[in-house]
């Protein structure tokens, strides 16, 4: 249209004359968050150069850009959108290590979002093919039903029971117990159920 092609002239009049938040900002009126993102970018906001980057659906920019600039949540979204699910879990992951505290322990009502990052990181694993690591970001998060089905994947039905049984998941943690060849706990377990 007419009036993006005058923003993107009077973008590069801006650019010319060395006003280049005027110039991203016109690029993006533009239509062009590209060409703004590389503005940004070069004048060191890897932060709005990030945002730009994802509006221009480039997410593997915006991923490698929010990851150096210490937004593991944000590039942990946009390594997913490009499908690079284990570059995703890591970031997940890291965003959890840095935002939830071991010390105050986990609620057992409704998880924070922090805490749901845990959940996202070990969905991703599993996807990336990973069962051990989904596992164990799983457990570390409190999610004990998903960390145990994680574990039977990977062929620790040992482990799984016990994982179960912290979920309260008696059943579940008879039937593990069952696969790992320990008939006599699956058996206490089931009764105790009944």
């Amino acid at each position: 249209t007419e009036k993006m092609g005058r923003h993107e002239k009077a973008a590069e009049l801006f650019l010319q004359a060395g006003d280049f938040k005027k110039a991203a900002a016109l690029f993006s009126q533009a239509g062009k968050p590209g060409r703004a993102a590389v503005l940004f970018q070069e004048k060191g906001n890897s932060l709005e150069a990030a945002r730009l980057f994802g509006l221009a659906g480039d997410w593997a920019k915006s991923a490698e850009l929010n990851m150096r600039a210490g937004y593991p949540l944000r590039a942990a979204e946009a390594f997913e959108k490009v499908g690079d699910f284990a570059r995703a879990a890591e970031q997940y992951e890291k965003h959890f290590q840095e935002n939830v505290s071991y010390a105050s322990g986990f609620s057992s009502g409704n998880p924070s979002a922090d805490q749901k990052s845990a959940l996202l990181a070990g969905r991703l694993w599993e996807k990336a093919g990973d069962v051990r690591r989904a596992a164990a970001i799983f457990s570390k998060g409190g999610y004990f039903k998903e960390a145990g089905r994680a574990s039977l994947a990977s062929g620790e039905p040992t482990r799984a029971a016990e994982l179960f049984l912290r979920a309260e998941d008696a059943a579940s943690a008879a039937a593990a117990y069952e696969q790992a060849g320990d008939a006599v706990k699956a058996a206490t377990l089931r009764g105790e159920v009944a």
